[in-house]
């Protein structure tokens, strides 16, 4: 019965801790150069009629008009990421809430495929150091808005 379990209901489950792991990491970590609300997931009907899924969803901090979309993965190759990344913007492209905003996408990976990833990739060896480099910060009274003034 465990066995069973494992097979078929572990990777699920998984997948739904990475993701929401993820969702909570967007506003911890700048992403492609922005400073982003926490995400969720958004799950809905395009503009075509479509149902449609996107893993993240994210309003930019100083400038709502900037979205960020992106796919959640327990692992890819690398050659893979650029399909991925070009699949989650036609997705948003299709959306009524995307239109005429600004759309970066990015990609998770649990376990990535061994070598490095694109900067549009994030993987969670980088995504724990970004957490421990912020708990660093924290423990040493900076205050993240402006790290160069102490609490």
């Amino acid at each position: 019965m465990r066995k069973k379990y494992l097979a078929t209901g572990w990777p699920h489950h998984l997948a739904e801790i990475w993701e929401e792991l993820v969702r909570q990491s967007v506003a911890e970590m700048p992403i492609d150069g922005t400073r982003w609300h926490p995400a969720a997931r958004w799950w809905g009907k395009t503009e075509d009629g479509d149902t449609c899924e996107i893993d993240v969803v994210a309003e930019g901090v100083d400038d709502p008009n900037k979205l960020l979309v992106g796919e959640v993965k327990l692992s890819c190759a690398r050659q893979d990421v650029p399909r991925l990344l070009a699949e989650v913007l036609r997705k948003a492209q299709r959306c009524s809430w995307a239109r005429g905003r600004t759309l970066t996408s990015h990609l998770w990976v649990l376990r990535s495929p061994g070598h490095a990833l694109p900067t549009t990739a994030t993987d969670a060896r980088q995504l724990l150091a970004s957490w421990r480099e912020n708990l660093a910060r924290q423990d040493a009274g900076m205050d993240l808005e402006n790290p160069h003034v102490r609490c």
